[in-house]
């Protein structure tokens, strides 16, 4: 969600200190977080299929580019 990364929207940064407040109620009672990501490879069981997204998009490219394990945007 950073600045200038494809999923980085003002928006998107503005719900954080929500999370975080909504993290610490349930670390305060104890209760289990359980965070996610999607991630996608050229191999399987990660691997996109080739009707899913039209790679030519530059955008959509950009797009899956961020969800490869080890691209900045993947990091939690």
């Amino acid at each position: 969600m950073g600045e200038g990364e494809v999923f980085g929207k003002a928006s998107s940064r503005a719900s954080v200190p929500a999370i975080n407040a909504l993290c610490a109620a349930f670390r305060a009672n104890a209760s289990p977080l359980v965070w996610t990501r999607q991630s996608v490879s050229d191999d399987p069981a990660l691997a996109m299929p080739p009707w899913q997204y039209d790679l030519a998009d530059p955008v959509v490219a950009r797009a899956v580019e961020a969800l490869r394990p080890g691209a900045a945007s993947h990091a939690l």
